[in-house]
């Protein structure tokens, strides 16, 4: 399986394109952020990072919300996050991405569609592969914002949430040239202008692609949110 050979490239710190560490959780206000704007409705399009970014607008009534990520591997621990907000009624993993704790996790898991058996075969796969050590190497840990996850209503009501709002994913980058369909009402690409912003994006013209990505995602009323937008990226939008 490409994607536990990738993996292990990761966690010898050799990663290759598309397969890279992933956040434990997000280090982003998202509770904050997301208030700030009406997402009650709304076709949503997230980076999709840790998962948070995704959770945080189902869970404020979104329609839809399509994710993307460059990162294979955010899309795998997207489903041990899935899953652990099904069968452990917890938001985050417990004990920091504990082996013996994950491993309990998967025995839960009945696959609903093929993209969760898949998740769930890779995961098998990887854990016989690699030791406790060797699988935190795959995650970059520390949250600043945390969820209150006490209220056990709360975490049903999410759930609830996600199985009706959740799309589809994309394994892309913004910075190539991309053909999926639009008219999202939102938007939300987080500090992918930290990656976009560089002299040898401006020289290829990525920087423009990336903008131009964004203006033929969002439908006409659209809005984009971006995180640590920097400001010398402003004239190209």
């Amino acid at each position: 399986m490409r994607d536990v050979k990738e993996t292990g490239r990761v966690i010898r710190n050799t990663p290759v394109y598309r397969y890279n560490r992933v956040y434990a959780s997000s280090n982003e206000d998202l509770k904050s952020l997301f208030s700030s704007f009406d997402i009650k409705g709304k076709n949503v399009l997230s980076v999709l990072a840790s998962g948070d970014q995704v959770f945080h607008p189902c869970s404020r009534g979104a329609m839809m919300v399509d994710y993307f990520d460059i990162n294979k591997l955010s899309y795998y621990y997207f489903y041990l996050r899935l899953w652990n907000i099904r069968y452990n009624k917890k938001y985050y993993i417990p004990d920091r991405l504990n082996l013996e704790n994950v491993r309990k996790l998967l025995e839960k898991v009945i696959p609903s569609n093929i993209n969760e058996e898949n998740a769930l075969k890779y995961f098998k796969k990887l854990l016989t592969r690699t030791n406790e050590t060797e699988f935190r190497r795959i995650f970059v840990s520390g949250s600043y914002y945390y969820i209150n996850e006490n209220k056990l209503h709360w975490m049903m009501r999410l759930y609830k949430k996600l199985e009706k709002s959740l799309g589809d994913f994309y394994h892309m980058n913004l910075m190539d040239k991309i053909t999926i369909d639009g008219g999202y009402d939102i938007i939300y690409t987080s500090n992918i202008h930290d990656y976009v912003y560089d002299s040898k994006f401006l020289s290829t013209g990525d920087i423009t692609i990336y903008r131009d990505n964004l203006y033929n995602l969002l439908n006409d009323n659209g809005i984009f949110i971006g995180s640590n937008v920097i400001s010398d990226s402003v004239r190209y939008f």
